[in-house]
């Protein structure tokens, strides 16, 4: 690695989500004279005591994040973080109840908020402690702006000839319907009806929640399939559902298919109409100016993710639902358009780079008073030096322990399902995309530093 260009890490934990996104932030970063490293979260922190000192931005800061980051801090990185969940939540109070760990709170020295509501969110929390908070938005939202679109046009054809007119349900379930089913503890535990509901507290008053829209779901989707047969049903789990669990529900429906693949975004651009309720691909339909229905026969002013619902058309039981589906597959729009110019300023509260600079460029601008900086820091104390190397190498040992344990988040093939593995080969084709549709990035060149991580650079 070259020693006179600022590393820039960006880890990503969920591929399809995430990768191409921080990818792009990468070449925006290699243009402006860094190295972008971007690749599985997992290997990069495994590797984060032997990378040169470099800015590291977390994907988010939750209470199982506070090693990592507290390592990287003490072997002389500059750890920053955003919140990949900080877009869509059901209230402040339980977004940092779940996704925000007090003391990983006080540990970055920058955060990057999606807008206005996220930074809120984090400076109301008990622990904040004054951290500069920048809203530039997400690189996520960058891939779905008009002049980038057209990143995901040759897959979404693919997906249309071989899909036809297909109607798409986006399903965000992980709290009740885990990959691991052991992670399923809420559902379990309010199945067994051990305790009084009310004794659960605002967590598993969301699970309750979220047990009841699971079941509307269910009857919802075999419903859709029954109502419209010569239609394709694509259900498309969170990515951390248990995919299996769907296609147990939906084995009797030969119109029906159970896929977590590929960038939603592509998806979005294919289907016909989509299905949610309170899930992030609401507000990504939204950005793509595509229809987007939430399908809400339960509703709790407490548990519901508002922001997606908000910015999609909705209902509330079965024949307005079919109602809507019948428009879209006609090609019924108008809906969809009301609802861009009516929700314009709201959107943009929750995502800065809405309008204006994209949020790789707002990202790199609060970013260029530290590249420099970076190159002249000092050697943290040499016992910090010794702790985070101590505390680094045996995290690496014990989270290989973990590759085997079938009901870990580490193992081999909960990693894989999350993180499919991607070559340079692919990366290059990423990167030759945002070079033609952007007409930039041409001198940027890609090494591949193994285990699913890839720099960028200036040639």
């Amino acid at each position: 690695m070259n020693p006179n260009k600022p590393s820039l890490y960006l880890p990503c934990e969920t591929r399809n989500r995430e990768f191409e996104a921080k990818l792009l932030l990468a070449c925006h970063a290699a243009e402006r004279g860094w190295r972008g490293v971007v690749g599985a979260k997992k290997a990069i922190d495994q590797r984060i005591a032997r990378l040169p000192r470099g800015l590291y931005i977390s994907k988010s800061i939750t209470r199982r994040n506070r090693f990592i980051l507290d390592i990287g801090k003490r072997l002389g990185h500059i750890v920053t973080a955003w919140d990949e969940e900080g877009l869509v939540f059901a209230s402040p109070e339980i977004y940092r109840t779940t996704k925000v760990g007090a003391t990983t709170l006080t540990i970055p020295e920058k955060l990057f908020a999606w807008g206005e509501a996220n930074a809120t969110a984090w400076r109301n929390h008990p622990a904040f402690n004054g951290t500069p908070i920048s809203i530039t938005g997400n690189p996520r939202a960058d891939l779905l702006r008009p002049e980038l679109r057209d990143y995901f046009a040759d897959e979404a054809r693919s997906l249309r000839r071989h899909h036809g007119d297909f109607i798409l349900i986006n399903t965000n379930f992980s709290l009740v319907n885990h990959f691991l089913p052991g992670k399923s503890l809420y559902r379990q535990m309010l199945q067994a009806k051990k305790q009084p509901i009310s004794q659960y507290g605002s967590i598993n008053g969301l699970a309750l929640h979220k047990v009841k829209l699971f079941q509307h779901f269910i009857e919802m989707a075999q419903a859709v399939a029954q109502r419209f047969p010569w239609h394709k049903l694509i259900i498309r789990p969170h990515p951390s559902e248990n995919l299996d669990t769907w296609r147990g529900i939906m084995a009797g429906h030969s119109n029906v298919a159970i896929i977590y693949s590929g960038n939603v975004a592509a998806w979005l651009l294919a289907t016909r109409a989509l299905i949610h309720n309170g899930c992030t691909t609401g507000v990504e339909s939204f950005l793509l100016e595509r229809p987007a229905i939430a399908y809400q026969p339960v509703v709790s002013e407490d548990y519901d993710s508002q922001l997606p619902n908000t910015l999609s058309l909705r209902v509330s039981d079965l024949n307005t639902l079919y109602m809507h589906i019948d428009n879209l597959l006609q090609g019924n729009t108008s809906g969809q358009e009301t609802l861009l110019k009516k929700c314009h300023a709201h959107a943009c509260q929750h995502i800065a780079s809405f309008d204006g600079k994209s949020a790789c460029e707002r990202i790199l601008d609060s970013l260029e008073p530290t590249k420099s900086l970076l190159l002249d820091r000092k050697k943290p104390p040499l016992v910090d030096q010794i702790i985070g190397w101590t505390a680094a190498e045996s995290r690496r040992l014990f989270k290989r322990t973990q590759l085997v344990r079938r009901t870990t988040t580490d193992s081999t093939g909960y990693q894989q399902h999350i993180f499919p593995a991607v070559s340079q080969s692919q990366v290059e084709t990423y990167l030759q995309r945002f070079s033609t549709l952007l007409n930039r990035f041409h001198d940027l060149q890609v090494d591949d530093l193994g285990d699913c991580i890839f720099a960028l650079s200036k040639q």
